[in-house]
């Protein structure tokens, strides 16, 4: 992806604007050369034309994974779950496997409920039975999912925890979990050996997975720089404008509050870079049945009073051309 937008950007500019360059590089030096280069970037960055381009070898079906290396997809209905291997940005199916899900229908919304929930989680950690910490009930391995996420806990109000997928008890074959998603021991075995649980995502559907389409995931990237932009530039109201009303931060701040911190921060009027890489962004239903795209990434921040290095995640919506986060961590 990195190669592609460079070549991109590389033949924008110097085939479009190359005569325009050395003319302000004569009459105004080479800092004004580069203030424009990095404009026109921006613009490029920007815009869904040029991503469209980016992405128009990749399926996007599933999303765009930029890092991650695997994709779960978890059918309450039809009982299986799917596994995709990541291969140049491209979910390839590998296998799909029966699977058992929570006694009760539906998603889940408070702990006991025997429901397994619907929507999008990362892995956490991974268990085995072999170093004590494991129950026979779970089979050879558990990998512990970031359920309730954010947007469950924060917009949704879900309660609940300790939602795995696991193996199954080797007294006997058991039809339903607790909540969990479980598969045969022996697939479980095969696919512990097969994912690296850190770079893995698993979607957990009530029936089929919802789509991706080249402009929405084009859409997002540029809805991306925007906001990227007028945080690095201390665009207060076109960053601001980027936020739901139902806005909640990781640490519970709602819009108003939020709005204040952050002006509090603008008007400091710090020169900033802000870089990000690694980026994923994955769509899918939650429980009312709405589209939400997660945008995972890594965001290194450079300030003279503040730097970051770390992961970031965005809970999205997309309403025509104009993205609108609802969670941010």
């Amino acid at each position: 992806m990195k190669i592609v937008i460079l070549l991109l950007l590389s033949t924008f500019i110097w085939a479009q604007n190359l005569d325009k360059m050395i003319d302000t590089y004569i009459n105004h030096g080479k800092r004004q050369v580069i203030k424009e280069m990095i404009d026109t970037i921006e613009l490029q960055v920007q815009s869904k034309r040029f991503w469209h381009k980016s992405i128009q070898d990749i399926n996007t079906t599933y999303g765009y994974f930029g890092s991650k290396k695997h994709l779960l997809i978890a059918n309450k209905t039809k009982k299986n779950t799917q596994i995709y291997k990541i291969q140049n940005h491209n979910p390839v199916l590998q296998k799909t496997l029966p699977s058992l899900y929570g006694s009760i229908n539906g998603d889940k919304q408070i702990e006991g409920d025997l429901k397994t929930p619907v929507g999008l989680y990362d892995f956490l950690a991974k268990l085995e039975s072999k170093n004590g910490k494991l129950a026979d009930k779970y089979g050879p391995y558990a990998f512990v999912t970031s359920y309730p996420n954010l947007i469950d806990k924060l917009i949704h109000k879900k309660t609940g925890h300790g939602i795995w997928l696991h193996g199954k008890p080797s007294t006997g074959e058991k039809l339903d979990t607790l909540g969990c998603v479980a598969l045969d021991n022996n697939e479980l075995r095969l696919l512990e050996k097969e994912i690296d649980h850190k770079e893995t995502i698993m979607v957990i559907t009530q029936e089929d997975y919802v789509v991706a389409s080249k402009d929405e995931i084009a859409t997002l990237f540029a809805n991306l720089y925007k906001w990227r932009y007028a945080w690095q530039e201390n665009h207060f109201e076109d960053y601001i404008s980027f936020y739901a009303p139902q806005f909640k931060r990781f640490d519970k701040k709602d819009l108003a509050q939020f709005k204040e911190y952050k002006q509090r921060i603008f008007n400091k009027k710090e020169d900033k870079d802000i870089i990000f890489s690694n980026i994923n962004i994955m769509p899918y239903l939650n429980g009312e049945n709405k589209k939400i795209f997660k945008i995972n990434f890594s965001e290194n921040y450079q300030a003279k009073t503040y730097k970051f290095r770390g992961v970031k995640n965005l809970y999205v919506t997309l309403n025509g051309d104009a993205m609108s986060i609802i969670v941010e961590e």
